[in-house]
């Protein structure tokens, strides 16, 4: 082939591949091109419309099916409080009830005043007088009516003591009278004894009727180990004075008493040698 042929030939050549190149779809059609080794070539995008808004410049078309939901994220730290609003405006008091209403419309005040405090003083105080004169005449009538019963009472307590009476005095050796100081307990205890050893004396002597409420025994401290007792007797009723000193004078108190004492070991440690009973004598006194 010669050149001019040839070089025509290329024209005609190039304007086939041109008309070919014009008929050929546009990059944004939906079918991809594929390159000369059959692979498919990468769209160009010439409009935003068909561009994937999260991956820049990615085609719809080679975007695949969309995946799972991912976890959700960890929660954010809390906001800081808001500033404070301003203070709500305060409302108007409201009418009063009918109970205050009523009560300013008499004109009385709703604080206390010192005249209700001066008449509550008052009327506790007049109270409290009323309740003390109850309470006074009702603790007299009581003495009044006790009073005579509770004197008779003390009165028959006491040793009866007529008019005349038996009056025996005697000492006891070998008791010291300090020791019975020492104890009032002691003192009682022998004083008690006595009494008793001259009922049980009495008795023996024929007067059976005597109990220990009509004797009364007193004591005094004698000479060295010696104590002084001295008794007042009243005698049983339907006796006369001198039934009671005849049988006393039988003197059986002195048998009695010395071993009576020795049966007692609180008194019995008090002596200081063998116990005696030394000038017993019976006399009726008064009268």
């Amino acid at each position: 082939m010669t050149g001019a042929p040839r070089f025509l030939y290329l024209v005609i050549l190039s304007a086939c591949l041109l008309a070919t190149r014009a008929v050929t779809p546009n990059v944004g059609e939906a079918n991809a091109e594929t390159t000369a080794d059959g692979k498919y070539a990468k769209e160009v995008v010439e409009s935003s419309e068909d561009l994937d808004p999260y991956d820049k410049g990615i085609p719809r078309q080679l975007i695949g099916v969309a995946g799972p939901p991912g976890p959700p994220g960890p929660r954010g730290p809390p906001g800081a409080p808001g500033p404070t609003g301003p203070p709500g405006v305060q409302g108007a008091e409201g009418p009063p009830g009918p109970i205050v209403a009523e009560h300013r419309a008499k004109g009385a005040g709703g604080d206390v005043t010192k005249g209700m405090i001066v008449k509550l003083i008052v009327f506790n105080f007049v109270g409290l007088l009323i309740v003390n004169f109850i309470l006074s005449s009702k603790i007299e009538k009581a003495k009044l009516a006790t009073g005579p019963k509770q004197e008779q009472d003390a009165a028959e307590d006491e040793p009866q003591i007529a008019e005349k009476y038996v009056g025996i005095t005697f000492g006891i050796s070998n008791i010291p009278y300090d020791k019975l100081l020492e104890s009032s307990a002691l003192e009682s205890e022998f004083e008690k004894l006595v009494c008793a050893c001259l009922v049980q004396a009495a008795a023996q002597g024929g007067i059976l009727d005597l109990v220990e409420e009509n004797v009364a025994v007193s004591l005094a401290a004698g000479d060295g180990d010696v104590t002084l007792a001295s008794a007042s007797v009243a005698e049983p009723e339907g006796l006369t004075p001198e039934d009671v000193q005849a049988a006393f004078e039988q003197n059986k108190f002195a048998e009695i008493f010395p071993s009576e004492l020795s049966n007692n070991e609180g008194l019995a440690s008090l002596t200081t040698g063998t116990v005696a009973i030394e000038d017993f004598t019976v006399t009726i006194e008064g009268g």
